[in-house]
């Protein structure tokens, strides 16, 4: 349904609205799943996270501070840790937007 489930932290959203949108399904054409646009409202978070990664081709994971703070991120970068395992392909992709020290 999707080519790419976006997993990112609110606060990093600007960067996500004004540079990976416009590239991605401005440019590439792509079809993205987008939490403020394609959850289903009322319907339980964590599943509408699981049915929006098993639903895309990747997993985009933008990887900065506030993602690793986050639980809602930590929920979902593991629902598409655990589908990359399960299926063995490579649908996880991690993207660093800052420089994060290994410890």
């Amino acid at each position: 349904q999707y080519d790419a489930f976006i997993s990112y932290n609110a606060k990093d959203e600007p960067w996500v609205m004004e540079e990976l949108i416009p590239k991605l399904e401005g440019e590439q054409d792509w079809r993205l799943c987008l939490h403020h646009r394609d959850f289903e409202p009322g319907r339980p978070i964590i599943d509408n996270i699981i049915d929006g990664i098993y639903s895309s081709r990747k997993t985009i994971c933008l990887i900065t501070r506030n993602y690793l703070k986050s639980n809602w991120c930590s929920s979902e970068v593991q629902v598409a840790s655990f589908r990359l395992f399960d299926e063995q392909k490579d649908v996880l992709i991690l993207v660093f937007l800052e420089d994060i020290p290994t410890h």
